[in-house]
Parts: C-alpha cells; sequence; structure tokens
C-alpha cells in the first residue's frame, strides 16, 4: 500500500487506499461505510483519488454497480457522469439514456 486517506462526509466515513502496482502504476481504491454501519464499495475509477469523486457519489445517491448506458459498460463511474446524474436529479436508469450521446 502506497497511502491512506480517511474521513467523514454526511456522516459517511470514507475511505482512499493508493496501491502501487509492479509497473509503477497507482491504482486508488476507494471505501464507504454509511450511516447505517453498512460497507458500501462504489465503482468509481481507480485512477482518481479526490476526496471531491467519493463525495460526488454520496452526493450522487450512491449509484450501486458499474456505470453501464443502453446496454454498453464504461466501466466505473468518473467525475463527469456523478455530476450528470446529481446536477440533473436523474435516476441511474435515466442517466443511462442521456448520457450515451455524449460517450
Amino acid at each position: 500500500m502506497y497511502g491512506h486517506d480517511a474521513w467523514d462526509y454526511k456522516g459517511y466515513t470514507c475511505s482512499i487506499d493508493a496501491w502501487v502496482e509492479p509497473e509503477e502504476n497507482i491504482k486508488m481504491w476507494h471505501w464507504v461505510d454509511d450511516p447505517d454501519g453498512n460497507y458500501l464499495r462504489p465503482h468509481i475509477t481507480p485512477y482518481d483519488g479526490s476526496k471531491e469523486v467519493v463525495e460526488l457519489w454520496i452526493d450522487a445517491g450512491c449509484p450501486s454497480g458499474r456505470c453501464v448506458i443502453n446496454g454498453r459498460d464504461y466501466g466505473n463511474w468518473d467525475m463527469d457522469s456523478l455530476e450528470l446524474l446529481k446536477n440533473n436529479n436523474l435516476s441511474v436508469a435515466t442517466l443511462r439514456e442521456r448520457i450515451s450521446p455524449l460517450r
């Protein structure tokens, strides 16, 4: 493990662990405990280690699973898809319909 950051946000306990792979590739692993004590594993891109992306994931309603839009798997959630979800007050299903032309 390369580094660890932990903080509280809106009743959630959040943490990011940075791992260095053999080829010097650094990936971030995101972990969240909700206010009820449930463990959540956000599918956030491992290349974003910012607190903001985890907080945006919470603000967007803690979407589960990977970002699959119109049957196409776009992988992990990122700032762009989370901002669309949150700022447009969309459901994950509606986001999947709207974001498809943008990708």
